[in-house]
Order: C-alpha cells, then sequence, then structure tokens
C-alpha cells in the first residue's frame, strides 16, 4: 500500500475520533506502554530475588528482600489491572467509533447517486459497514495492544539482558527480532492476500442470503427449495474453501514461527543452563531469562498473524473508502433558486443507453410548462419510466441537455432537484416504523395536523375500518398495510412537500378508478401551478392529461389531445378499446 494511501487511511480512521475517542486511545497506548515497560521489568526483579535466596548476592537483607517481593506483587498487580482497565477503554472506543462511524456510513449511502445505491441489496451493504467497522476494531486493537506490547517487551528485553552482560542472551534475542521481521514481511501479503479473497467472498455470501430472503415468497410459490439451496451451498462451499486456505497458510506462518522460536529461544535457554551447571550464570539469572522465554514466546510468534491481519484490514478498509468516494454525488457549484415554485422543462436532443448495444431513448425532444398535465404512454420498454428518471436526476451519463426555467440540470444539485421535483413511482419505500416516521421524511417538521390532512387528502383517513393512527408500526416493506394503502402513503408524503414538478410513474397503479380520479383531482387542486408528468395506460388519466406523448422504441411517435389521438394513432385507440 502506498504511503499516501496509508497516510489517508489513519486520517480517516483518526477522523472518527472525537474528543473522547482520542482520549480514550492515547490513553490506551500510554496504559500498553507502561504496563508492557513494568511486565518486562518483573523477571529481573524476580530474578534478584532468587539471587537473594540462594544466597548468591552477599548483601542479603530482609528489608530488600521485602522491596523486592512488593515491587514484584506492584508488577503482577499493574499487569492484572492495565489488563481490566484496557479492555474497558477499547469497549468505550469500540462503541464511540462504531457509532460515529455507522453514521457516517449513513451519510455516505445518502450522498450516493441513485443508481449506485440500487446495484447492492440491504445483506451486501449492512455486511460492508459491519466489515469496515470489523477493519478499523482489528487496527486500533492491534496497534494499541497486541503488536505494540510484544514489541515494548522485546526491546525492554535486550535492554535489560545487556544491563547483565549476558551478550550472548540479547544478541539471540536481537537476531530473533530481525529473522522474525524478515520472514514474516515476506509472508503476510500473502495471507493478507488469501484474507482479504475470504471475506469478500463472505461478503458475497451475505449478498446472496439477502437476496434469497427477499424473494423466499416466489422460491416457496414455485416450490424451489431444491434450487435455492444449491445456490447458497454453492456460496457457502466457496467461502468455505477460501477460508481453508487462508487458515492452511496461517497455520504454516504459526508453524514455522513457533520453529523459530523454538531454535533461538532454545539455544538461549540451552546456553544459560549450561551457565548454571558451569557456576558463571546464576539461578536468579536463568530464571528470569526462562521468564523472558514464558513472556515473549506466544505473544510474538502471533505477531505474523497479527501482521497480515492488519495489513488485510488496511487493504479492505480502503477498498470501502475508495468505494464510497467514487460513487459520491458530486453536487454543482452553481446553486439552484426556485422562489416562484413554477418551473418549465424543456427537453432538447436526449439520448440514452445503458449499453452500447441499443438506445433507450434516441433524440428526445419536448417542452412542457408550469400548470399543465402531461401523460407519457407506450408499450412496455419505450422508454418512459427512463425519461422521467433521467428528469429526475436518477442517471447522469445522458446526451442532449434538460433545462428548468433555462437552466441545466447538470448545473443543479440534488438537493435543490429533490426540492423542485417529487417523482412518485409504483415501488412504495416505506420503512420498519412508525406512519409517523414515514410521513416525516418527506417534511421533518410537519405537525400532526398537516399529516392528518395529507392523509385525507391520499384518502387514507380510515385503515380496516378504523380511523388511522400516525403510531402505527409498519412492519417490513409495509406489507401490514395492502398495496393500495401503501401507495396512498407515497401519495401523502407529496402533500408535504412543495414541488414545482409531480412525475407519477404509475405511482396509483394499485388503486380502483374512483380512488386514482379523486386523488389526481386533490393533486391538481392542491399543486395549480406545478407541472404534472404522468406515465400511465388508464384511458381515465389520459382524458384528463393536457397533451399526451406516446412512446415507442426510445421515441416520440405522437402527441396530442386523446380524443385526437384516438383517431390518428392506432397505440391509443387499441387502449381505448381494450377498455371499452
Amino acid at each position: 500500500m502506498e504511503r499516501k494511501q496509508k497516510n489517508s487511511l489513519f486520517n480517516y480512521i483518526y477522523s472518527l475520533m472525537d474528543a473522547r475517542g482520542k482520549f480514550l486511545f492515547f490513553s490506551m497506548l500510554f496504559i500498553t506502554s507502561l504496563s508492557s515497560i513494568i511486565i518486562s521489568i518483573s523477571p529481573l526483579i524476580l530474578a534478584k530475588i532468587t539471587d537473594l535466596l540462594s544466597g548468591s548476592l552477599s548483601n542479603f537483607s530482609y528489608e530488600y528482600l521485602i522491596l523486592l517481593a512488593c515491587l514484584y506483587m506492584f508488577c503482577v498487580i499493574s499487569n492484572k489491572a492495565s489488563v481490566f482497565l484496557f479492555m474497558i477503554l477499547q469497549s468505550s472506543l469500540r462503541i464511540n467509533m462504531q457509532k460515529k462511524m455507522s453514521l457516517k456510513y449513513l451519510r455516505e449511502l445518502y450522498n450516493e447517486n441513485i443508481t449506485n445505491l440500487s446495484k447492492n441489496n440491504a445483506g451486501y451493504t449492512t455486511q460492508s459497514l459491519n466489515q469496515a467497522s470489523n477493519d478499523i476494531y482489528i487496527l486500533v486493537r492491534n496497534v494499541s495492544q497486541n503488536i505494540l506490547s510484544p514489541v515494548i517487551q522485546l526491546i525492554s528485553t535486550i535492554v535489560v539482558v545487556l544491563s547483565t552482560k549476558d551478550w550472548f542472551s540479547a544478541g539471540v534475542f536481537f537476531l530473533y527480532i530481525l529473522v522474525f521481521v524478515i520472514f514474516n514481511t515476506r509472508l503476510t501479503g500473502s495471507l493478507a492476500s488469501l484474507r482479504k479473497h475470504s471475506m469478500d467472498i463472505t461478503l458475497n455470501s451475505y449478498s446472496l442470503l439477502s437476496d434469497t430472503v427477499d424473494n423466499m415468497i416466489a422460491a416457496k410459490k414455485n416450490n424451489a427449495l431444491r434450487l435455492i439451496s444449491e445456490r447458497y451451498e454453492d456460496a457457502l462451499t466457496q467461502e468455505n474453501n477460501a477460508q481453508k486456505k487462508y487458515w492452511l497458510l496461517s497455520s504454516k506462518v504459526l508453524l514455522l514461527n513457533s520453529l523459530l522460536a523454538v531454535i533461538l529461544f532454545g539455544s538461549v535457554f540451552i546456553y544459560n543452563i549450561l551457565g548454571v551447571l558451569n557456576g558463571v550464570v546464576s539461578i536468579g539469572h536463568f530464571i528470569m531469562i526462562t521468564s523472558y522465554i514464558i513472556l515473549l514466546s506466544t505473544p510474538v510468534e502471533n505477531i505474523g498473524a497479527l501482521l497480515s491481519e492488519i495489513r488485510q484490514s488496511m487493504s479492505s478498509l480502503a477498498g470501502f473508502i475508495q468505494r464510497h468516494a467514487e460513487n459520491k454525488a458530486t453536487s454543482p457549484s452553481i446553486p439552484f433558486l426556485n422562489m416562484e415554485r413554477k418551473l418549465n422543462l424543456s427537453i432538447r436532443e436526449l439520448s440514452f443507453s445503458y449499453s452500447d448495444d441499443k438506445k433507450i431513448l434516441n433524440s428526445v425532444s419536448l417542452d412542457l410548462f408550469t400548470g399543465k398535465m402531461y401523460s407519457l404512454t407506450g408499450p412496455s420498454g419505450s422508454g418512459k419510466s427512463t425519461l422521467v428518471k433521467i428528469i429526475s436526476g436518477y442517471y447522469k451519463n445522458y446526451f442532449g441537455d434538460i433545462y428548468l426555467n433555462d437552466i441545466s440540470l447538470r448545473n443543479i444539485s440534488d438537493e435543490d432537484l429533490n426540492d423542485a421535483i417529487y417523482y412518485l413511482t409504483q415501488y412504495d419505500y416505506i420503512f420498519m416504523d412508525t406512519l409517523r416516521f414515514n410521513l416525516r421524511l418527506a417534511n421533518y417538521d410537519a405537525s400532526e395536523n398537516e399529516m392528518f390532512k395529507v392523509l385525507k387528502l391520499a384518502n387514507l383517513s380510515v385503515v380496516n375500518n378504523e380511523p388511522v393512527s400516525l403510531d402505527t408500526h409498519l412492519i417490513n416493506r409495509g406489507n401490514n398495510y395492502s398495496g393500495g394503502q401503501k401507495q396512498r402513503i407515497s401519495l401523502a408524503r407529496l402533500f408535504l412537500r412543495k414541488p414545482a414538478i409531480i412525475i407519477i410513474d404509475e405511482a396509483t397503479s394499485a388503486l380502483d378508478y374512483i380512488n386514482e380520479s379523486e386523488i389526481l383531482s386533490s393533486i391538481r387542486t392542491h399543486f395549480p401551478d406545478a407541472l404534472i408528468i404522468n406515465i400511465s395506460h388508464r384511458i381515465n388519466l389520459l382524458e384528463c392529461s393536457d397533451c399526451v406523448y406516446v412512446l415507442n422504441e426510445g421515441n416520440i411517435v405522437a402527441s396530442g389531445h386523446f380524443r385526437d389521438l384516438m383517431v390518428s394513432n392506432e397505440y391509443i385507440s387499441g387502449l381505448a378499446s381494450v377498455t371499452e
């Protein structure tokens, strides 16, 4: 990973810490450093105590022995207390950062282009956050404790051993560090790559599971348990194979690190045993060296796996940050002010395609005026929904131009465009929350009186023969309401907004003709100056339009009043005959 990318990554993590978070993090570093130094001194104190008890030191005194014993107990107690305190600080920091990151992620999702939001399902999106949050936790935990502590202990050990003039043991400890770093530097790259691959496949498994749950009713209706089970089993098999490869290499690295520790630490151990036998090394010094071997062997051996974990987490988190930076919607610098709330819409030579193969829209030009209602109709796939989605800002990669009062759509920010245009679709976006919350999406400060008023306008004053309650809790996708009732919630949101352009993309398809006509009348009455674009195949809506445009294969093939098109256009006359 490049230095610039690393700096960007650390800046991102640091930005997630508020004043309290920074205090917690640096407190963790301080506690780890202090406790590592203290625990590194404890074998030296134990050696002194042993030499006093064995008579190796001539200046024996009970006061000195008691002092050393108290110091040793202080080291042991301090280590236990530091572990407890570190755990509290670490948990507090994780909660603090997770909250900050989750809110940051929510805002980043909100600021993404609409087209990017629909690419991945909820399982992939939520698991991405969980994985990124876990990556940050891994980095913070390992840097502040699992890596820092063994490094400080190793350095302290070498310093202490050098102070005793045991050049051989100090040299072997230093050699161990050198060989360990060279060896693990070569292998952590492969480990990190395998771990990242494993995590990516796990992410895909979550995405597939979420997709399966979303479509479980379709599977059940078709008795397709075998098919969906096989698909999910294949994903789990891939995940299992990827994890096996990672853990196999990880085990090999751990084994090689253990062998390295056995060989080098074993040589130190044997050297000091021989020294004791030959009378050149005291029992206390031997116990000190043995204590250091026991103290360091397991934490240091694990550093290899921890380094690969850190490397993978850095790579994964960098990718997460980059993806959201790329998907972030860019906001034009020119502000769009619409004080009069009256907009005319001009479309000039608009072309669009999802791929290079076929144009969905082909040089479409239109002039639509405030206070008028226009209907778009035509066969399925003719480009109607694509056209209104471009007008609403869903797609940016179109050719030609669109103007709102002579201002190019490209120069209008998403926020201003959302204020100016309200896009109603046949797909209801219902949150698992109260009806009150679902209405406040349209107007954060809406009062209860305003909410009841718009529910009445949307013909949703009564639900199941009882007066509607704002505190009614809607389940997943609002499925405790009927399709028509859910569409009325979307319509009620419209009445809480003040758009200059209203787009209705078959948003009343679940309503009967009478309710549909009443609601459309309410919309025109409530928004007399709004430009209304309606996509529909229903005759009653086409009849009340000021102008009807017929699309076919991305082209406008006919336009005019419904009565005239009944005579001149085959598609419209066909609709009328089917209705009859």
